[in-house]
């Protein structure tokens, strides 16, 4: 239905869940830097490294080196696009993008990247893009911008938003993220 559409796009956590870093830094002890490596990778990458990092030793003092090879390693499957590693388990569904065009009216071509783009890319478009102008009657040139700046050089561009890095002790989740 549309309302359940429409609150999907208004709670990001219906698309991804909470993600609770601190606890996965807890378990797997890590320096700053692999934390915000973790953490500048964005929701979906987080979504998959806590759910599947599996180091063959438990107990060590440092994690930082396997969770940063991890990270590179989940994050370059996603930008793949790979859904035979799962990249499409917290990918947009098919409604929740025509929802997206709805709202931000776009050309075919744009159209076109927006549902050929890495599903990562996908849910930040749906969760992060901003326009500048509210009352455009075309964002195409805007949309293409922003999935672009996720999808060429590794996610680095305009797109990303600042980084975000929660302070210890706090729980971190997509909601208090955007909020």
């Amino acid at each position: 239905s549309t309302s359940g559409l429409a609150m999907s796009l208004s709670d990001p956590l219906s698309i991804l869940g909470s993600v609770d870093v601190e606890a996965f830094r807890e378990k797997f002890p890590m320096d700053d830097r692999a934390f915000e490596f973790l953490v500048a990778a964005g929701p979906a990458v987080q979504v998959r490294v806590v759910q599947t990092f599996n180091p063959r030793s438990a107990g060590d003092a440092d994690y930082s080196g396997l969770v940063t090879s991890f990270v590179k390693k989940v994050r370059g499957e996603m930008d793949r696009g790979g859904a035979e590693h799962g990249a499409t388990e917290a990918g947009a569904t098919q409604a929740e993008l025509e929802e997206f065009k709805s709202r931000f009216p776009m050309d075919e071509r744009a159209w076109d990247y927006l549902q050929s783009a890495p599903a990562f890319a996908q849910v930040r478009v749906i969760t992060d893009f901003r326009p500048r102008k509210e009352d455009d009657t075309d964002y195409s040139a805007a949309v293409t911008a922003f999935v672009k700046s996720m999808t060429q050089g590794k996610g680095g561009g305009k797109g990303k938003g600042p980084l975000h890095v929660p302070e210890r002790g706090s729980r971190f989740s997509l909601k208090a993220r955007l909020e």
